[in-house]
């Protein structure tokens, strides 16, 4: 008497193998049946197992109520998609995804992950996805606003790689406290975009190659980048929220005129222990790091950030309201001097910048200090080596020409305290 092989699914307890349901693992005919029957009842708890191969995909795979699929591996197990669905793979609660790439081939708007979408459907949540490889797609992993549009929250990524996305990571109201540990986006429009969400904590992420933003972010807060590494740096945008950059680095900017963070409708932000290695060859630029985009609102600090040599730069420095700004020309004769700005307030630190330009000249003087000003006068005198300083002469801000000849000077300056 023969024996019958048992099917791997067939062993108590053994995960489900997309192989004993048809699935072909050479990429060549379709595979999708046979993943939706591995995956089984939405609600009924199993392990997907999708041994090595190129899986070809039709439709979505929606992954219910704890469910677990699983690869040898993202550089093993591949699966493709052409599918006409707007989502490639949906989870819900306890969802885990784990070993795979999953590759868009299809020539339209796809996100790859997302949370699964029907009105009774509580959120893609307290779900885990490690060692996953998502590329070629519009959103790697997104979620929409509102909750019958999926929300994605309480989840772990783990070195999760995000590949030449127009948004790797887009998460909206409602789609709060994931934690993002050794992640990678590269090659991404914009990295992330996060809107109306609270605490996304970024550990050790590495944003490489943004070709318009590393992050853009409304309405947000507890907003946290840690240890995270950026290259070439391109910075973004924060709107209304709060968030921080803590122990983070990059080697070289965009560009040499990048500004790291533009923040505005009262957001409050602090770059902490930065170092950059390389930042557009030159110290000057270090004032660079924040600026507010045309309002008077929020809160920036600055602490300990290093440029290039290690120097420690900008120590402490913070910029809070009430501030002076303003931008003119000052025609100063050689070794002459030219008020500014005129200081206000009370006692304290102020961070005082300037950039000064011999008008219709392309080198950028920059000048940058910091001021204790007892409000009868303060001491200062910064430059960054060139041919025009920014000083403080009582309470006037001032700018002196050693150029050598009379200049017609263009300037932008920053008056910012008390700290």
């Amino acid at each position: 008497m023969s024996l019958t092989k048992a099917s791997y699914s067939m062993i108590t307890g053994a995960p489900y193998n997309v192989l004993d349901y048809g699935a072909d693992p050479t990429g060549a005919a379709d595979s999708t049946a046979a993943f939706i029957a591995a995956i089984g009842g939405y609600s009924e708890q199993r392990e997907i197992y999708v041994p090595t191969g190129v899986y070809k995909i039709a439709n979505t795979l929606g992954l219910g109520i704890n469910k677990r699929m699983f690869g040898e591996g993202s550089a093993l197990t591949k699966l493709t998609f052409n599918s006409s669905d707007l989502f490639c793979i949906t989870g819900d609660a306890f969802t885990q995804i784990e070993g795979l790439t999953i590759q868009k081939i299809v020539a339209a708007a796809r996100t790859g992950i997302a949370s699964y979408t029907p009105t009774t459907a509580n959120g893609f949540r307290n779900g885990i996805i490690r060692d996953v490889v998502i590329t070629d797609f519009d959103v790697g992993i997104g979620s929409t606003q509102g909750l019958t549009q999926g929300l994605m929250f309480n989840n772990a990524y783990e070195n999760v790689r995000i590949y030449n996305a127009t948004t790797g990571v887009q998460m909206g109201a409602g789609s709060n406290t994931n934690t993002w540990t050794n992640c990678s986006f590269w090659n991404c429009a914009t990295a992330v975009q996060l809107n109306n969400v609270t605490s996304q904590i970024f550990v050790g992420c590495n944003f490489e190659n943004s070709t318009t933003y590393d992050f853009v972010v409304a309405a947000c807060y507890n907003i946290a980048f840690k240890t995270c590494y950026f290259e070439p740096a391109i910075g973004g945008t924060f709107d209304n929220s709060t968030g921080s950059f803590d122990t983070c680095h990059s080697t070289a900017f965009k560009t040499s005129t990048t500004q790291f963070v533009t923040y505005v409708n009262n957001s409050t932000i602090s770059i902490n222990d930065f170092t950059d290695y390389n930042f557009g060859g030159s110290a000057s630029y270090v004032t660079q790091w924040y600026a507010r985009s045309g309002d008077t609102t929020g809160y920036a600090r600055k602490s300990n950030v290093r440029v290039r040599t290690g120097t420690a730069k900008a120590d402490e420095l913070a910029v809070a309201p009430p501030y002076n700004s303003g931008t003119g020309t000052a025609t100063v004769a050689n070794a002459g001097t030219q008020t500014i700005a005129t200081m206000s307030g009370t006692s304290g630190r102020y961070d005082v910048y300037a950039t000064i330009r011999a008008s219709g000249n392309t080198t950028l003087y920059a000048s940058f200090a910091t001021a204790i000003w007892d409000t009868t006068g303060s001491r200062i005198v910064a430059s960054n080596g060139t041919n025009a300083v920014i000083s403080i002469s009582g309470a006037n801000i001032i700018v002196t020409n050693s150029t050598g000849s009379s200049q017609t000077f263009d300037y932008g300056y920053l008056r910012i305290g008390p700290l």
